[in-house]
């Protein structure tokens, strides 16, 4: 497999290519479990204020990356205003057009290389009108 981020994410499948045996020289098998994938998070329900239902999410893991492997790093951290029709989200999570097209899977390739894969700092509104 063609892959980034030391390992954790891969692109696509090589193309076969045999030995003098016809085995394929790209066919690696490789599984891993390391507590840098680990996530910590909560979710938390807050009060209403004034018709808004509120909420938050803080989630980190212990990624790095290169030489700053098993430092803290924020995945997400956010705070949510929900009216029901209209939402006010304040802070870091994924990107606006990852959305909730994102496929649900057990391993990290989310469609590469075609997903937005990426968190971002933000202020977003959103406003859902059921007759459009």
């Amino acid at each position: 497999n063609s892959e980034t981020v030391d390992g954790l994410f891969y692109m696509y499948p090589k193309d076969v290519a045999p030995d003098a045996d016809g085995k394929d020289l790209n066919a690696k098998p490789d599984g891993n479990f390391y507590t840098l994938y680990t996530r910590l998070g909560v979710n938390v329900t807050g009060p209403t204020l004034g018709k808004a239902k509120t909420s938050a999410k803080v989630e980190v893991d212990f990624r790095g990356s290169g030489t700053t492997y098993s430092l803290f790093r924020i995945r997400h951290v956010y705070f949510n205003l929900d009216w029901g029709k209209s939402a006010l989200l304040v802070g870091q999570t994924w990107h606006p057009l990852y959305g909730d097209v994102a496929p649900e899977i057990l391993n990290l390739n989310m469609g590469a290389p075609y997903q937005p894969f990426s968190r971002a700092p933000q202020v977003r509104y959103r406003f859902t009108n059921k007759n459009f």
